[in-house]
């Protein structure tokens, strides 16, 4: 397959820190470059992004575009990368979709499980690929913990619990403003929610939650909730945009306990550390080095030449937002 020629919607951080780097170092993907909203498309801040793209281009190269309309007209492009705030994904994926492109988006892939729907059915309809960027997933440390628990090393899955959260970024952050999409349950929350999703098994619910805010902020900030799957297994699960840093998951069994402390967010340099404990002691099994955004990007490509996994990419994204959705309304 030829390499997929990717655009990136916007000079996020994440895009500079992360996702551009990737794209470079993967055989799958080329980078085409970077564009940034004109004066129409983003009122207020175009002015700011396109100063950011010249710092893309002096690192990576690539072509600045001077609109995302531009970019999404450039026929030799096949996919965008849309890493702007949440609330700005719905309108720029449906525009990206329409044109014929494949959409990486980062979490979450919209804001409410309606606009996620809609998302999820005019890709289908166009028969193109939607990857929401959960990278996390595509780290062999996912891999490990479940070969660890299929392994019986630990006994039978009890319950699992996991949390992400970080301190206060300040108040000119997009998650502390409703209007940008914000909300600590859409941003962090979803992360924990995901990955239990990986050892609960099918028709998973959430049977209680609890979201609350700080700072006079008109979003939620920080939350906990607890979901429940088929096979009888509770995860406790909780998140924070104003709270101490966490970033695990603990997997408890009959016989032991397995855990993990960077499960969201190792460096592609680090060998991530899974520790298990049990009567006969405590040991350390190290997962190995990964670069999640180049294998997130990877599986976007697979899914571009794959119907059977595109579809299988749209279940879990419609999950997602279901799950996430069940929690911001039991707290209405």
């Amino acid at each position: 397959m030829d390499k997929i020629r990717i655009g990136v919607m916007g000079p996020a951080e994440i895009a500079f820190r992360r996702t551009v780097p990737a794209l470079i170092a993967s055989e799958s993907t080329e980078y085409a470059g970077i564009s940034h909203a004109s004066l129409e498309e983003w009122p207020g801040q175009s002015a700011g992004h396109a100063a950011k793209c010249d710092k893309f281009v002096e690192t990576y190269g690539g072509r600045i575009y001077d609109s995302f309309t531009e970019m999404l007209d450039d026929e030799s492009i096949d996919a965008v990368y849309i890493p702007l705030p949440p609330g700005a994904h719905l309108k720029w994926a449906t525009l990206a979709l329409n044109k014929g492109k494949h959409v990486l988006v980062e979490k979450p892939s919209t804001t409410s499980l309606e606009d996620t729907q809609a998302l999820v059915s005019l890709a289908k309809e166009k028969g193109l690929a939607l990857h929401e960027n959960y990278a996390y997933a595509f780290h062999r440390q996912i891999r490990a913990l479940q070969e660890l628990l299929k392994s019986g090393r630990i006994g039978d899955l009890r319950m699992v619990r996991s949390s992400f959260s970080f301190p206060y970024r300040g108040e000119q952050d997009f998650r502390y403003h409703a209007d940008k999409g914000g909300g600590a349950i859409i941003d962090c929350g979803g992360y924990p929610v995901n990955l239990v999703c990986r050892f609960l098994g099918g028709n998973i619910r959430v049977t209680d939650s609890f979201m609350g805010s700080t700072r006079e902020h008109d979003v939620d900030t920080y939350g906990a909730a607890t979901l429940r799957g088929d096979n009888g297994v509770i995860a406790q699960i909780s998140w924070g945009t104003d709270n101490t840093y966490r970033c695990n998951i603990e997997l408890h069994g009959s016989t032991g306990l397995a855990s993990a402390d960077r499960v969201f967010s190792p460096p592609p340099t680090m060998n991530p550390v899974i520790t298990v404990r049990d009567n006969s002691g405590t040991e350390e099994i190290f997962a190995g080095s990964e670069d999640q955004f180049r294998s997130s990007a990877e599986y976007f490509c697979k899914c571009i030449s794959d119907p059977e996994k595109r579809e299988t990419r749209y279940a879990e994204i419609l999950k997602q937002a279901e799950l996430i959705q069940s929690i911001i309304d039991s707290n209405k």
